[in-house]
């Protein structure tokens, strides 16, 4: 074995060649051997437990120790692929088997670091030795094994590291699920196969840079996603599938991961997240794939809260300024009504709209409070004022050409005179079929007018006002179809003035 410029004997051949195709990186080396550590002391005793530091050789690389005390190792299981005492065990990294060695082979093939492991009473150092394998010679992989004192230390040594790593080393334990871990701030919640903490303002080092995506989600108490929530989440996975190298997770997986996580957290937890998520609650879920949306997580967290109904009343209270709009079924009255609401929220805008599982929580609904005006603040058309309705809408139908009677809006009366009604704000918009050869495009379901409007001096207003509101089936009054229309109007009624002049005396007798 060669070893900056010494040879030694290998006492612990691994059967591996050296030219064995490990495609490992320092970085990731460096994280599987951080990995036996944290093993070895567990998630909570890590920072108290290992010690990570590094200095500078006088030939201006780097040397880094990781140790641990009153922890011993044995290096058998660090001598054959596969062995492994943590296989089975979610609470550690580790389990293929391997690791150690992979990480020991990668760096001995980057040429000029050298890496030791003390662990009780003995050391190893990587070494090659060849052998003869059908007549030619092969390098192979194995340990120098050295005998020394018990300190009572486990302590693995890299020397020789180039000074551009530097960073590298400054952020490796950040890959690691601790509390300690300088990403973290303040936990948030525990439970059975989870843990959820804070984000502090520290940046995560991560070539999957984004600046929307702040939070981190581990598995298995390793880093393997970037989240948009400002959240540290563990999730321990008993049955989850991975490949052994273990590579940052894309989108799709780290929300389809992270969702099942959240089905798993208790009230408390998700009622403190949903908090942190108030600026997204507005988010409406889509048909398309959209995994930019918290749609989905946070339709689970109110869920979640619901579970607990002291936490769920408490937090109603957070829902005093919020209101939502039922979703749509196949029931064709309820949809106009859900249609109606919305256009009356959007002219009497107050309270923000979120999404429509807050009525689980007690979030106003849209449609609930705008039947509730209707039916103090509109009336039916009286009798006589019924006729006028029909006279004036026969007139419409017969005057304006483009104007039928499937057009005709129902009317009611406004009996608090306090607020003026667009008609496009009782519409629906109509495609296909008939009406799109006619150019049309709103259906006006309703018109709001007022007691005034049927007086025996109001004809004329009335009138107008009726023809303008039908002729916004062809769009609003900023429309080039409404306005071209609207100005054929006053050609139709020179042309038909005898009988509007017919239509408001009879009117007016009335």
């Amino acid at each position: 074995m060669k070893l900056d410029g010494r040879k030694y004997s290998v006492d612990i051949p691994l059967d591996i060649a050296v030219d064995y195709p490990i495609g490992w990186n320092f970085e990731r080396a460096l994280r599987d051997f951080i990995q036996n550590f944290y093993d070895e002391v567990g998630s909570n005793h890590f920072a108290e437990k290992c010690k990570y530091k590094y200095s500078f050789e006088k030939n201006g690389k780097i040397k880094l120790s990781i140790s641990i005390c009153g922890d011993g190792f044995s290096y058998e299981l660090l001598s054959h692929i596969g062995a492994s005492t943590k296989t089975d065990d979610v609470n550690t990294i580790g389990k293929y088997g391997e690791g150690f060695k992979m990480a020991c082979l990668s760096i001995y093939k980057m040429k000029g670091m050298v890496v030791t492991m003390h662990s009780q009473d003995w050391m190893i150092t990587p070494a090659s030795y060849d052998i003869t394998i059908d007549g030619s010679s092969v390098e192979m992989f194995g340990y120098h094994l050295d005998r020394v004192e018990n300190d009572g230390n486990t302590e693995l040594t890299i020397s020789g590291i180039p000074i551009d790593k530097e960073y590298s080393i400054q952020n490796a334990l950040l890959e690691f699920f601790y509390p300690e871990n300088q990403l973290f701030l303040g936990k948030i919640g525990e439970g059975a196969g989870y843990s959820v903490y804070g984000r502090s303002n520290a940046i995560i080092p991560c070539g999957q840079y984004d600046p929307n995506l702040n939070g981190v989600l581990y598995i298995n108490n390793l880093a393997r996603g970037r989240l948009e929530i400002p959240l540290a989440v563990n999730y321990i996975c008993v049955n989850h599938s991975d490949r052994r190298s273990r590579p940052t997770l894309n989108k799709f997986d780290t929300t389809r991961i992270l969702y099942h996580c959240i089905e798993k957290w208790d009230a408390d937890t998700s009622a403190k997240v949903l908090r942190l998520l108030r600026k997204h609650w507005s988010e409406q879920h889509s048909i398309k794939k959209n995994y930019d949306t918290n749609y989905y997580y946070i339709c689970q967290l109110v869920r979640n809260i619901v579970k607990d109904k002291t936490i769920a009343d408490s937090f109603k209270k957070e829902m005093e300024d919020v209101c939502y709009l039922e979703k749509k079924t196949r029931d064709k009255a309820r949809n106009t009504i859900i249609d109606e609401a919305l256009q009356w929220w959007m002219t009497n805008k107050g309270k923000r709209q979120v999404n429509p599982i807050f009525r689980l929580l007690g979030a106003e609904s849209i449609v609930d409070t705008y039947l509730a005006q209707n039916e103090e603040q509109y009336r039916g058309l009286r009798a006589d004022e019924e006729k006028k309705w029909g006279m004036l809408t026969t007139l419409v139908t017969y005057i304006i050409p483009y104007i039928s009677e499937d057009d005709l809006p129902k009317a009611v009366i406004d009996i608090t005179g306090n607020e003026r009604f667009a008609p496009l704000q009782f519409a629906e918009r109509v495609y296909g079929g008939a009406n799109k050869s006619k150019g049309k495009r709103y259906k006006i379901r309703k018109l709001v007018l007022k007691e005034a409007d049927f007086g025996k001096t109001s004809f004329n207003d009335t009138f107008l006002k009726v023809s303008e509101a039908v002729l916004q089936t062809y769009g609003s009054s900023r429309s080039e179809k409404y306005n071209s229309i609207f100005t054929a109007l006053g050609r139709f009624i020179m042309i038909y003035d005898e009988v509007i002049s017919q239509v408001k005396n009879k009117w007016e007798e009335m």
